[in-house]
Formats: C-alpha cells, sequence, structure tokens
C-alpha cells in the first residue's frame, strides 16, 4: 500500500508541474512579430524556487501512510524559447517554436522534471479585429531523467478585439497522452472554454474571466473525469516600474468511477491563488532586452474526498528574464 501510494502520490504531483509548465499558444492578437521586427525571437529566464509541499503530502490530520510525510525542498528552475515566424500574406502567418523548462531540487531528485515542447502554428485575419489560430505541441517529459510522459496537443481557437469591450478569445483542444511510468492513464483530453480580456488605462490594465470544461476518457477507468475550471486574473502596473499579475482558479473535478471509502465517487475541488510582482531592470542592453526581475508566490489547496488526496502547498519563486 505504501508502496502505491508514494508512486500514486509522486505521478500526480508530477503530472500538476508538468501540465503548469505546458505553455499554452500566446494571446497576442493578431500573432505579432517580435518587437524589434525580426522574425524570431529568444526568451531564457532563471529561477530559485521553495516549495514546502512537493510530493504532495496530504494535510496533517489526515489519513497518511508510514515513510510519507510533507517535505519542502528548494531547487533551481530555468527555461528557455525559440519562436520563428513567417508571414506568408498580410492574411496569414506561420511560426515553428521549441520551449524548454528543468527544475533540479537540492534533496527530491525523483521529483526533478525536463519538459521540451515541440510546435508550430498558424494565423488566419479574419478582419483587423478577428482571427483564428491553430496551434500544434508535442510535449515529452522526463522525471528524473527518465522518460516520463509525451503528448499531443492541437489547439484551434477564435479570437476577437473590441477597442471598447476589450478582447475575447474562444479555443478548444485535444491532448492524446502517453504516460510511460504508469499506462493507466493513458488517455485523451477534450477540453473547450473561453476567456474574456476588459482592458483599462489605455490598455495598462486588465482583468480577465474565464471558464473551460474539460472531459478525460482514460485507459484506467478510475481517472475518467470531467473538469470544470473557473479562472478570474487581473494584471496592472503599480508603482516604481513594478507589476502586479494576480490569478485566482477553481476546479471541480468529477470522477466516473473511481469509488472511495463510503461507497461515494471521488470529488475533489482544487484552488490556485498567485501573485507575481515583475520589474524591468534593463530595457535593452547589448543584444538582450527586457531584463526582468519577478517574484511570485502561489498556493493550492486541493479538497478530496479521497482523503489522501487533500493537501496543500505554498510556493515562492525569484528570478531573472530576458529576450534577444
Amino acid at each position: 500500500m505504501d508502496k502505491d501510494f508514494k508512486s500514486w502520490s509522486r505521478s500526480a504531483s508530477i503530472w500538476l508541474l508538468v501540465l503548469a509548465v505546458v505553455s499554452i499558444p500566446s494571446l497576442s492578437f493578431g500573432g505579432a512579430m517580435s518587437q524589434s521586427g525580426k522574425n524570431w525571437e529568444i526568451d531564457i529566464s532563471a529561477n530559485y524556487v521553495y516549495d514546502d509541499n512537493v510530493v504532495a503530502s496530504p494535510e496533517d490530520g489526515q489519513f497518511k501512510p508510514a515513510g510519507i510525510s510533507e517535505e519542502d525542498d528548494s531547487g533551481f528552475a530555468w527555461d528557455g524559447s525559440f519562436v520563428y515566424n513567417l508571414e506568408f500574406t498580410k492574411k496569414f502567418k506561420m511560426d515553428f517554436n521549441y520551449d524548454i523548462y528543468q527544475i533540479v531540487y537540492d534533496e527530491l531528485s525523483n521529483y526533478d522534471v525536463i519538459t521540451q515542447m515541440f510546435g508550430t502554428g498558424m494565423v488566419y485575419k479574419l478582419s483587423r479585429m478577428a482571427d483564428i489560430q491553430v496551434d500544434y505541441k508535442y510535449v515529452y517529459n522526463l522525471v528524473d531523467n527518465e522518460s516520463f510522459s509525451g503528448f499531443h496537443f492541437i489547439n484551434p481557437s477564435f479570437n476577437y478585439f473590441h477597442e471598447k469591450f476589450g478582447f475575447t478569445r474562444i479555443d478548444a483542444w485535444f491532448k492524446e497522452i502517453s504516460n510511460i511510468n504508469n499506462r493507466t492513464r493513458d488517455g485523451d483530453q477534450w477540453s473547450a472554454g473561453f476567456t474574456h480580456y476588459f482592458l483599462f488605462s489605455n490598455y495598462t490594465r486588465r482583468v480577465s474571466l474565464g471558464y473551460r470544461f474539460s472531459q478525460d476518457d482514460t485507459t484506467g477507468s478510475a481517472f475518467d473525469r470531467d473538469i470544470h475550471d473557473f479562472t478570474l486574473r487581473g494584471l496592472t502596473p503599480l508603482y516604481w516600474g513594478i507589476n502586479l499579475d494576480a490569478k485566482a482558479k477553481y476546479s471541480v473535478r468529477n470522477y466516473d468511477q473511481f469509488i472511495v471509502t463510503d461507497g461515494s465517487l471521488r470529488d475533489d475541488d482544487q484552488q490556485i491563488y498567485s501573485a507575481l510582482l515583475s520589474k524591468v531592470l534593463v530595457k535593452k542592453a547589448w543584444v538582450f532586452h527586457d531584463v526582468t526581475a519577478s517574484a511570485k508566490y502561489q498556493h493550492l489547496f486541493n479538497k478530496s474526498n479521497l482523503a489522501v488526496r487533500s493537501y496543500r502547498s505554498n510556493q515562492y519563486t525569484v528570478g531573472f528574464s530576458t529576450s534577444f
């Protein structure tokens, strides 16, 4: 039981990290080129990370198998991305992109993750204010330097900008997931949702509201579930060139066949709250631009009628990023 739980907890917490770092295609209206006018861009960042519950250990007072305790750790995380844009006509553009993310923990090396994403996308402008985008990515994950999972990700979207009412994105996605470590979690995910951005102060401030419905269909029926995600996000400049990006996300996860000890179906509610402060330190230096310092706090609370999956975590991140 303990061994199975450790494997399950490790798999679940790593999946949460993996899904968190998978970049959804850019929301920039019209798929704009880089600010310098060139048709390529490279972005890099490096961060110190501290997490007080890396292993997603259940809350104190809940059931904990022997040998499982709340384990905190710090580590180093970095990521890089490269995008190459091609403009065929005024209406049609494409891009090719590569992203990599890695986190290395000081002590919990079996939670080290490397995620690589290979992708392409296209934008077709319907009008000056509307476009259709289609993005594809293949995502490959290693955990503790061993193959963990891979999936294909297809994401079509419709985007509309209104000078008065803001920006609306309606999209869907399909994921075909192959989990090398746990074949019962192989499967497909279908998802559809929308996000609307309210823009203020000459577009320097914005508030967004979003809803998404997703359905997981997995080889192991215990992981079949419906997911409802509700998101509220705000971005605003503060003082001294500091910007605030605050986000709240609430997820309802209803499992189709996972029966818990009292005979009911498993039901999880997940809350994620985060706040990111950032400041551009150097606008232009040699080949680099927008050298930025940032600090982020994130709180996650997963409440479940399956006791071993009720847990909390707090994560703190500080670091730098730049583009060239």
